[in-house]
């Protein structure tokens, strides 16, 4: 079905995707980001795939764009993580491109939207609660966000790899009061990779703040409702219980008056009478004595911070893989940080480093992070020793190296060595690995780089040796993890 047979008004699932702090860039860097995104979006496979289909409305807002979908729910989840990845794979090149950190945060909805042509030049263009609610949950978000609202996760949640990526937030207030259901899309997927980014939201702490201290006010506002209503009863009672003690009393005179002569009538009167103004004596409070006026001077102190303003305060994320874990948490301590293991990976064999090293971080460097906030690591243990490469000009006993190259983009260049990937257990297993193997490639973490032998210029199933020297005797791969394969 092409857009010029769809009914004006139709459910569309829009991702919208925002430039972080595209205001204050130059004129230059504003155009270059723009020309960046669209080229990243525009070679999204889920925005080919619905492109291809007609299935697909594009609408730009200067500083970003809102990317419409109306086929499944999950081609605006898919085009946000490959998003996501390209923007953690290509940080440096697109930081050289703009002149600037491309920094990105992300909303998707599922809403009612309009196909319209608001010019009445036959152009149409897309309007509606669905795009201003998914733009609404992309403004709750900080950098490397990528927010999602409850109608997508009800979408979704029946499917498991992505409710277990899916992580609720609550109900946040947004814009003219309007209430949503934001779930935080993050974690680490089966192959490794991380997506999106697992620290609390700003505004979502904020609207909590808020919340918290609305349910506060209206108790205390209930207490004191309750107090005033009990008292309220209770001066009624009192008023009651004396009137019924005047009449009693009135009708008891009555009474005795018709059976008593005029001295007892007499003394009954005075008795009445000084019980009456005994009863006013106590009754009036009690004449309060004036005290000192004291004029106390006030002591200057200390400015205080509040808790709210500091414990918001953010610090750039250092890079620590490569150090040892006491290195480590003394750089993660200077700027507020403290390091705990990793829940899935806290310990990785790799031999070629010393063990306690950090081979991999969470958030990575570079992160606005909240201070205060833990940065998660992967730490190198003991495995089993890689052989030694055979002397320069031979052959080594082995099928090739496996590196995390993350720690040396540039390794490819000044190494003059091959490195392609990220498909190395693809094509291990298609050469007839064995599980030991496998089980290596999978060690090597997230996204590893393989060099085999007709890439490094041999000839038949080895590496040459002097490549691998030069590969290890790098000073950047110093930090790297490589795993040997025996043939």
């Amino acid at each position: 079905m092409s857009l010029s047979e769809i009914q004006p008004r139709r459910t569309a699932h829009t991702l919208f995707v925002d430039f972080v702090g595209y205001s204050r860039l130059s004129a230059d860097s504003q155009a270059a980001v723009q020309v960046a995104l669209q080229n990243l979006v525009y070679n999204l496979p889920a925005f080919i795939a619905a492109r291809n289909d007609g299935q697909l409305m594009v609408r730009k807002t200067g500083d970003g764009m809102a990317i419409v979908f109306f086929q499944d729910v999950e081609f605006p989840l898919a085009a946000a993580v490959a998003l996501d990845e390209v923007l953690k794979h290509q940080a440096t090149s697109l930081r050289d491109q703009v002149g600037a950190n491309f920094r990105l945060r992300m909303g998707v909805h599922s809403g009612p939207v309009v196909i319209v042509d608001e010019d009445g030049d036959g152009i149409m263009d897309v309007a509606g609660e669905g795009i201003n609610t998914a733009q609404r949950v992309m403004d709750c978000g900080d950098q490397g966000h990528i927010l999602v609202s409850g109608p997508v996760f009800n979408l979704v949640e029946e499917k498991p790899h992505w409710k277990s990526l899916l992580h609720d937030l609550g109900i946040v207030r947004v814009k003219h009061d309007e209430l949503v259901h934001l779930y935080s899309l993050h974690g680490i997927r089966p192959d490794g990779t991380t997506i999106g980014y697992e620290a609390l939201p700003r505004k979502v702490y904020e609207s909590r703040e808020r919340a918290r201290e609305q349910a506060e006010q209206e108790a205390a506002r209930t207490q004191e409702e309750n107090r005033s209503t009990v008292t309220g009863y209770a001066l009624r009672a009192a008023l009651l219980l004396g009137a019924l003690v005047l009449l009693g009393s009135l009708l008891f005179m009555v009474w005795r008056h018709s059976t008593l002569d005029s001295k007892e009538v007499q003394h009954v009167a005075d008795v009445i009478r000084k019980n009456k103004e005994e009863k006013e004596r106590k009754n009036q409070p009690p004449t309060p004595e004036p005290k000192p006026i004291v004029v106390a001077t006030p002591t200057p102190g200390p400015a205080s911070t509040s808790p709210e303003t500091s414990a918001m305060v953010e610090a750039d994320v250092p890079s620590i893989v490569g150090l040892p874990r006491a290195d480590a948490e003394k750089a993660l301590a200077a700027v507020k940080l403290t390091l705990a293991l990793s829940e899935k990976s806290p310990e990785v064999q790799n031999p070629t480093v010393a063990p306690g090293t950090v081979l991999s971080q969470f958030p990575i460097p570079g992160k606005q992070f909240v201070r205060g906030g833990t940065v998660y690591v992967s730490l190198a243990v003991g495995g089993q020793v890689a052989p030694t490469p055979a002397p320069a000009g031979e052959q080594s006993a082995f099928t090739g190296v496996l590196v995390d190259a993350r720690s040396f983009p540039q390794l490819a260049n000044s190494a003059s060595i091959g490195l392609f990937g990220p498909n190395d257990v693809a094509l291990y297993t298609s050469s007839g690995a064995t599980n030991d193997e496998l089980q290596a490639v999978q060690a090597v973490g997230i996204n590893p780089l393989r060099i085999t032998a007709q890439q490094a210029g041999a000839q038949g199933v080895g590496l040459a040796a002097e490549d691998v020297e030069k590969l290890r005797t790098l000073p950047d791969s110093v930090r790297a993890k490589t795993v040997v394969l025996r043939p």
